[in-house]
């Protein structure tokens, strides 16, 4: 494990309740900064660099793999571009198959919507979190609402939650008050999966002028933007014009 690495999980594994030599056991790094400067990193967009990481991953045998971050791990040619997954979309496939769980640490948009690129990176994953920093806690130690976009299979799993970092390590407390119908049709709609009102009016099993009011409201209360959900419904448009034509 590499120095600096090394001394932050010795720093932090002990904060979480963790055993610090069973997490130097159990962790295992890639790193861009630990190789030689001229030898090329992976890029997990390309089948190349995916046969050299499932090859490690074959002789280590993890459980959960992580990529932080994605847009520094898989250099699709425009995040976007949901035909620019295709690969991607395949390597955690099979990674899925084998029984393996994957976190995809991404960057959410530059105007603080939901994460950057094209809603196909959603169709995999069986949840999807967003992270906002707390920006009314003067203790100035981290703090962070879960928002929980997409919970597949997790109907009963809570809406959201606040974690804050203090000195007994990790605090968390209750879901938010922006919790319940609001907060699923906001999901919903951030999924990418419908392309008209009308189709996500259906799969919430409510009437288009009952989500027309909840989208109104979701706006008023600043948990979507009039412009990301349009797009998001673009969103759905295009996943389904991508189906139609692998159909061929």
């Amino acid at each position: 494990m590499p120095g600096q690495v090394q001394r932050r999980q010795q720093t932090l594994a002990p904060n979480i309740g963790g055993d610090t030599h069973k997490v130097a056991q159990n962790l295992r790094f890639l790193m861009r900064n630990h190789q030689e400067p001229n030898v090329a990193f992976l890029d997990l967009a390309r089948r190349e660099g995916q046969e050299v990481l499932e090859a490690i991953i074959q002789e280590t045998d993890p459980k959960l793999v992580i990529f932080d971050n994605f847009s520094s791990l898989f250099f699709v040619r425009d995040e976007n571009d949901a035909s620019a997954f295709g690969d991607v979309e395949r390597l955690l496939n099979r990674l899925k198959a084998q029984g393996r769980s994957v976190l995809i640490v991404h960057h959410a948009r530059k105007d603080g919507g939901s994460y950057r690129g094209s809603s196909r990176l959603a169709d995999i994953p069986s949840v999807v979190v967003r992270l906002h920093k707390l920006t009314d806690d003067a203790s100035g130690s981290a703090g962070f609402r879960w928002e929980f976009e997409k919970t597949r299979d997790r109907l009963n799993s809570p809406r959201s939650f606040v974690a804050r970092l203090t000195d007994d390590g990790w605090v968390t407390s209750g879901a938010s008050p922006r919790d319940g119908l609001l907060h699923q049709v906001v999901c919903e709609v951030r999924s990418g999966q419908h392309g008209l009102q009308k189709e996500l009016a259906e799969a919430l099993g409510l009437t288009e002028p009952k989500v027309s009011r909840l989208k109104t409201r979701a706006i008023q209360r600043g948990l979507i933007g009039p412009d990301e959900w349009q797009e998001c419904l673009s969103g759905g448009v295009e996943k389904a014009a991508n189906d139609d034509n692998e159909d061929f």
